[in-house]
């Protein structure tokens, strides 16, 4: 059964909206109705999501349980963009539930195949990476809602002109981001790195509540 919490805050892209938070098995997000992608996915990456052995299923389905405004996978149909995942199914490999889960549509966005095959895969990669040090890490990744004019397909997907992702070591040692522009990034992904509390003013929201102010920055 799908969870969820019903929460109200400030943020960019709307002065103040009524915001669902919902709890899948392995990853929470929030939905935009508006621009029918998540505002963002989080989830927490262990060891046993990336060393499993589940395969992928490449069959993106629309959760039902939501609502009846989240766009299909139809809208993607020869628009020129990928469906990019924000929970990579590369991080999905526990369990048969947690890779199905991974290609419902609400864990997905429009991105330019330059960008999702290249810069922002191997973005995901060194996130992974840090598995080899830590025994967990908490991540946020979702578009930049604010500034989006373009959309594909007839429910009219909006297409993000950034994205970010936000990584917290799970021993609390350490906090960074990436925000990415929506374009071929540069071989040097050191250079998109920025802190938590650039993307959380960015996007108006509060990604890591109570996380310590020397870490944020």
């Amino acid at each position: 059964m799908l969870k969820y919490v019903i929460i109200l805050f400030c943020c960019t892209f709307n002065s103040s909206e009524e915001v669902t938070v919902f709890y899948k098995s392995d990853y929470n997000f929030i939905y935009s109705e508006k621009f029918k992608i998540p505002l963002y996915v989080k989830y927490t990456i262990n060891r046993s999501d990336i060393n499993g052995t589940i395969k992928r299923t490449n069959r993106f389905k629309i959760d039902k349980l939501i609502s009846k405004k989240t766009a299909g996978p139809k809208n993607y149909k020869k628009s020129g963009y990928d469906r990019g995942h924000m929970k990579p199914a590369a991080v999905s490999k526990g369990s048969i539930k947690d890779m199905k889960e991974s290609f419902l549509m609400h864990n997905i966005c429009p991105q330019l195949p330059e960008f999702n095959r290249a810069g922002w895969k191997k973005i995901e990669a060194k996130v992974r990476a840090l598995l080899k040090s830590q025994d967990s890490i908490i991540v946020y990744s979702g578009p930049v809602l604010k500034g989006i004019d373009k959309f594909i397909g007839v429910d009219k997907v909006g297409i993000p002109k950034f994205f970010y992702k936000t990584v917290l070591y799970g021993d609390s040692s350490k906090a960074f981001g990436y925000l990415c522009p929506h374009e071929k990034l540069d071989k040097d992904i050191t250079k998109y790195i920025v802190s938590i509390d650039s993307i959380e003013s960015l996007i108006g929201i509060d990604l890591y509540n109570g996380l310590a102010e020397c870490l944020e920055k």
